[in-house]
């Protein structure tokens, strides 16, 4: 059941126009900013003033942010199905390909490292 609610959601995401795909996956962020713990809140914030030795309102803004994103990354992952060989140059862009050949030249193999 859970299976194909989830295929069912992924499928109307896909209908969307990207622009509006995003603007969900930054309300489901926002939405789920609000959920976040107090706990788990409290731990965010203080490992982010140690580790970047910021004070608790930019701790607070980095975190938020974060923690927002994560409405995004659902969206983009429940519509990877409407990518394809034809049209994942419209969604991607590789820089760098020179460097790609001649790794591949060597014939021993290519180790690829992205962002997103």
């Amino acid at each position: 059941m859970q299976y194909y609610l989830m295929r069912l959601i992924s499928r109307m995401i896909r209908l969307l126009p990207d622009r509006a795909a995003m603007g969900l996956g930054n309300a489901l962020g926002e939405v789920c900013w609000h959920l976040v713990p107090r706990r788990r809140l409290a731990m965010m914030l203080e490992n982010i003033q140690r580790a970047l030795n910021l004070d608790r309102a930019a701790a607070y803004r980095i975190a938020k942010q974060s923690s927002a994103r994560f409405g995004r990354l659902l969206v983009e992952v429940l519509s990877t199905q409407k990518y394809s060989r034809q049209n994942i140059k419209d969604y991607v862009e590789f820089q760098g390909q020179e460097h790609m050949d001649e790794a591949v030249a060597y014939g021993r193999g290519v180790v690829l490292a992205t962002c997103h």
